[in-house]
């Protein structure tokens, strides 16, 4: 038997459905519109079965709003410029859709878009936690080898262990999303907030110095040895 609580999740979840006029989409698409629809309303992260509902089912979501929230109003700001933005070209291309709440048609149409960066979130969480990893696993066995020898080439107890193995933690499999996945035009705020840097601005052109050094005024270059002048 399901609690108030669920009934009252599933009939908001049917509610966003009626209102893009889209009732023929499953349950889940509304489950994920009215979460992220609460979070851009009260500028803050889902609370109680909407965060228990994104993390369960759409964590790439739930990533792209803890990002946001991180920035505080500029990372609010941000997301509602990305939805308004997705309804001006619905508006140039389309015109108004019928149903009863256009901003929310729009808002679900902009879901995969903060899916594919919340996706972009969750893919650099996982390469740092592998490089964490790496680099705790290389300072456990130099540490372990170190130790060993300060004891004669055997640990504490006689002996580094069974298969002279180190336990490190392992990075969490990443869940199959659910959401498409789909190309993103990044704003500068949002390269901001996502920590990635344009490198056709920061890359540095390589300037050749005196005698093929790098750099101007460096040191000299290969010298030739040989008999002064060249063939005549």
């Amino acid at each position: 038997m399901k609690s108030t609580g669920d009934e009252l999740f599933e009939k908001n979840a049917h509610t966003m459905l009626r209102d893009i006029g889209m009732e023929y989409l499953p349950i889940a698409s509304g489950a994920d519109l009215d979460a992220v629809r609460w979070s851009l309303t009260h500028r803050a992260l889902p609370q109680g079965r909407r965060e228990a509902w994104l993390e369960q089912e759409a964590p790439e979501l739930l990533a792209y709003l803890e990002c946001i929230d991180r920035h505080g109003a500029a990372g609010w700001r941000t997301a509602n410029e990305r939805v308004e933005l997705v309804a001006s070209v619905f508006r140039q291309n389309c015109g108004l859709p019928e149903c009863r709440r256009p901003w929310l048609r729009y808002l679900w149409n902009t879901l995969p878009e903060m899916a594919s960066i919340g996706r972009m979130i969750l893919d650099r969480q996982s390469d740092e936690l592998c490089e964490f990893s790496l680099a705790d696993k290389a300072f456990a066995a130099e540490d372990v080898a170190r130790y060993g020898e300060n004891d004669g080439g055997e640990g504490s107890s006689g002996k580094v262990g069974s298969a002279g193995t180190v336990a490190v933690p392992k990075p969490t499999p990443r869940r199959n999303l659910r959401l498409r996945q789909v190309p993103v035009l990044l704003t500068v705020l949002e390269r901001e907030i996502l920590g990635l840097k344009d490198e056709s601005k920061s890359a540095k052109p390589k300037i050749d110095g005196p005698s093929g050094t790098d750099g101007p005024g460096g040191t000299d270059g290969p010298k030739v040895t040989g008999k002064k002048g060249g063939p005549k």
